[in-house]
């Protein structure tokens, strides 16, 4: 009798210590559903595409809106890589985190030019209120020194680890391109 006693709590102790270890998994995964702001979604619960375009249109207007031009005809081309896209529980508010490649580019006679331009990451917070998405916010790690720090304040883990890969991939250099792509075709019409 001693030895089946002893035997079910052996087995009563082992199936507890899987369960824990299960939790701890998946806590570390991010796959275990907590109350926290924001959860991952699945895709066709977000309409992505929309949420993209209005990304990259206030890119633009933000572009072509600046202050200082350099050339009269310069006009501002947006290309974007989506690490991750989540939404709140009520499909309100999304964050967005995302590579930014920014171009602007000018025609001197024949010839288009390109002026200034930059590269990086950046997270967008994205409302969707009376049936349309805004930008309420966008944040971008600060340069030199406190790059890394921002880095890792700013952006979770998974999308940390897609932009130590985003030099490897080829990634800039095809947003680039797009870039190059849509400034041909503008200023070619």
């Amino acid at each position: 009798m001693q030895k089946q006693e002893k035997k079910g709590m052996q087995r009563v102790f082992l199936v507890s210590l899987i369960f824990i270890v299960m939790l701890i998994v998946l806590r570390s995964t991010h796959c275990f559903l907590s109350d926290t702001e924001f959860l991952p979604q699945v895709q066709n619960h977000i309409d992505t595409e929309k949420i993209e375009k209005t990304i990259l249109e206030y890119l633009v207007k933000q572009g072509d809106d600046r202050p200082v031009k350099y050339y009269a005809n310069e006009k501002t081309f947006v290309s974007m890589s989506v690490f991750l896209l989540e939404g709140d529980k009520s499909n309100t508010y999304y964050n967005v985190y995302a590579w930014i490649v920014e171009d602007q580019y000018y025609s001197e006679g024949d010839s288009i030019q390109q002026g200034s331009g930059s590269s990086g990451p950046r997270k967008f917070t994205v409302e969707y209120a009376d049936g349309k998405f805004i930008i309420t916010n966008v944040i971008q790690p600060r340069d030199g020194y406190f790059y890394q720090k921002d880095i890792e304040k700013i952006f979770p883990d998974i999308v940390r680890k897609s932009i130590d890969k985003i030099y490897e991939d080829n990634t800039i250099e095809k947003l680039s391109m797009h870039n190059a792509r849509q400034a041909e075709a503008y200023f070619r019409k």
